[in-house]
């Protein structure tokens, strides 16, 4: 007898998810472990809202627009799916690499003319608080507006700069992305914000603009109009009047030019706030999850916590360029890479939570203060900091963060926690933006809210909200403020990489479960020749199987399947597909000893599987033939009743729907986030 694996292939999945202990490394989960020991119920590495277990309606699409993601250290995946580990050097095209000034008094202050953004943006930091950010900016310093107040580039009447340069809870931007701009879920983005709180903010311009920086109108019909589809503020409620006000003249109108909406929204939204770190890229408080930044900001942040680049030792007493942010766009605009150097946690004191278990800003109680602008070697033992970079490839929308090192240690009651620990326990990381769908029906594509062919559908619709009619948030977690005691999981580390993607194609394969013939002898009166002994996947992966043999030579393999693409964003949308989905599936089984295929068998899922009427009068076997020509193989759409999800481990029971159910329907082949 010959040990045997049984191996399953998805030929229409791009991406196979499974839930997994905690080990070194990580990739997206089927589902996520949650609760006190693991992470916040809101931690979902896969994209969400998305329920795992329950039914998903087609209009909340992020499962299918969204990005997962996997690090170079994931032992459960090939290399193949590995992203690479690999630093780009600030001396490797250092032409090409700008330095984030710490502050607008490290230049003359002719250096940053208003108003001139220019290729590299406003690449230096400052905030709206004075003092080393512990006074804020009054009324009259925050003067001729908030984007440009003179108070930033001033002097006192002695000639020192005004105290307004900071690299703690500061922001650098708006830049310009380059080249064609970043496609963040179906959004293209053209312009970002990098906070010294290490996290990053996308924008976009309201207007379309000409080579000159003018306003001007974009010929899409009717005479055309000023405002960019894709701008960060399509769903703004204010905004969205203001644009309904400026186009009430209708097509062949002036196309809104007299709109007299400042281009800042971005700006407001991402950076300022009201004056409020709370809300904005420089919020320090250490939020649990990136779902909880509940504002239209897209954010990107490889370790978002209250960091920071320290320019001044406390230990040695005196002024240091030792934390520090760069940038750089490619040569061939195809990416764009941000890089903070010495990047490290700070903290004002411990907060307990009411059952004094977990702290605010630390895992456990006792973790007290981590002092701001020490080093590696002042003899503190408070330095935490990080090197890492974020690259975004224009290419194909991938998001790569490179952790290049931890550096540093924490000490407490006796012990030396390693850096990585506490940026795992104090920061979180994953990417969130928004969706953009047209309530589209591949199946019937002139109908319903929106008429996808019909550009200018009146005032109240198409001519104000096309291409869109609706607006979803979409957030995937690396990890997010970890409650573990222990020694953590293994990420993040050093030389760890990790690629976030969006796929096209996506299969969820829900489980499988094995059916056996009794182990008994023929002519024992108990035997059926059925194959109605269970077996799960943990138990099948040592079952020897005797070749030949009639009780122990066979068994009946069942998987169920999920459809995780969608027709919803429209024919130009992220990942569209066109419904419904029909695939195939393929099941190998693999001699392990001699490495050679014993059996491979495709089966189709599409109209013709699914349609054929096992419940008519006189229904045989034979009639199953009409899907695969093969005895046996059965395919049905299906509602799933109870699943369970672990490991090794994967129980389910599942219903067939009723035949009606389909053919009564519309339905071609499985539907949106439907089960087979």
């Amino acid at each position: 007898m010959k040990k045997l694996l049984a191996m399953l292939l998805v030929l229409a999945c791009s991406l196979y998810m499974t839930q997994t202990a905690m080990a070194v490394g990580k990739k997206s989960l089927l589902v996520d472990p949650g609760g006190n020991g693991g992470v916040y119920p809101g931690n979902t590495s896969y994209p969400v809202p998305f329920n795992a277990a329950s039914v998903n309606p087609k209009t909340q699409p992020p499962i299918t627009t969204g990005y997962y993601f996997v690090d170079n250290k994931c032992t459960e995946l090939s290399n193949f799916w590995h992203p690479t580990s690999n630093v780009l050097d600030t001396n490797w095209e250092s032409e090409l690499w700008v330095r984030i000034a710490p502050g607008p008094h490290m230049q003359p202050s002719n250096y940053w003319p208003a108003g001139n953004n220019g290729i590299n943006g406003y690449a230096f930091f400052r905030s709206w608080w004075k003092g080393n950010g512990s006074t804020a900016m009054s009324g009259a310093e925050l003067l001729p507006n908030v984007e440009w107040p003179d108070y930033w580039f001033g002097y006192d009447i002695d000639g020192n700069p005004n105290d307004v340069d900071s690299t703690d809870d500061a922001f650098a931007g708006p830049i310009p992305i380059g080249g064609g701009g970043f496609q963040f879920n179906g959004i293209r983005y053209d312009s970002f914000y990098v906070s010294t709180n290490g996290v990053i903010a996308l924008s976009n311009r309201r207007y379309n603009y000409d080579a000159s920086g003018s306003i001007t109108k974009i010929p899409l019909g009717f005479g055309g109009d000023i405002y960019d589809r894709n701008s960060a503020d399509w769903f703004d409620a204010g905004r969205r009047a203001a644009r309904v006000a400026a186009l009430a003249d209708g097509p062949g109108g002036d196309g809104g030019t007299d709109d007299p909406t400042p281009d800042n929204w971005g700006f407001l939204k991402a950076v300022f706030n009201g004056q409020s770190k709370n809300g904005s890229i420089l919020d320090n408080r250490l939020l649990p999850d990136l779902y909880s930044f509940n504002t239209g900001v897209a954010i990107i942040a490889p370790c978002w916590g209250d960091l920071h680049l320290s320019q001044y030792s406390v230990g040695y007493d005196r002024p240091e360029d030792w934390g520090k942010a760069y940038f750089k766009r490619s040569l061939g605009g195809d990416s764009l890479t941000v890089y903070w150097v010495n990047m490290a946690i700070k903290s004002n004191g411990p907060s307990i939570d009411g059952n004094g278990e977990f702290g605010y800003f630390h895992s456990f109680p006792g973790l007290g203060t981590i002092q701001k602008d020490r080093r590696p070697t002042d003899g503190s033992n408070q330095y935490c900091a990080v090197n890492v970079q974020v690259t975004l490839s224009t290419v194909d929308s991938t998001i790569h963060f490179m952790y290049e090192k931890f550096d540093g240690v924490y000490y407490w009651q006796y012990r030396n926690y390693r850096a990585s620990l506490i940026f795992l326990w104090n920061t979180v990381a994953g990417v969130r933006g928004f969706g953009r769908h047209g309530n589209y029906d591949s199946k019937a594509p002139t109908a319903g809210a929106y008429a996808y062919n019909n550009i200018f559908d009146g005032i109240t619709n198409g001519f104000l909200s096309w291409p869109y009619v609706g607006e979803y948030p979409q957030t995937t977690h690396y990890y997010g403020r970890y409650l573990y005691r222990s020694d953590g999981p293994g990420f993040p580390d050093n030389q760890m990489s990790v690629r976030f993607k969006t796929f096209k194609n996506v299969l969820r394969v829900i489980g499988m479960k094995y059916l056996l013939k009794q182990n008994l002898v023929d002519t024992d009166p108990a035997y059926n020749d059925k194959y109605s002994v269970v077996k799960t996947s943990d138990q099948v992966m040592d079952k020897e199987l005797l070749a030949g043999h009639k009780q122990l030579g066979s068994f009946q393999p069942q998987a169920i399947f999920q459809n995780l693409t969608n027709d919803i964003q429209g024919i130009g949308g992220i990942n569209y597909m066109p419904q419904d989905l029909a695939f195939r599936t393929r099941f190998v089984i693999t001699n392990m000893a001699t490495l050679k295929t014993v059996y491979n068998r495709s089966v189709p899922v599409n109209f013709a599987c699914l349609n054929i009427n096992e419940y008519v009068p006189g229904f045989d076997e034979t009639g199953w033939l009409a899907c695969n020509n093969t005895p046996g193989v059965k395919v049905r759409w299906v509602d799933i009743t109870n699943y369970t999800t672990n490991t090794t481990t994967t129980t389910f029971t599942f219903q067939g729907i009723p035949y009606t159910s389909f053919t009564g329907s519309t339905f071609t082949a499985i539907p949106p986030y439907g089960y087979v």
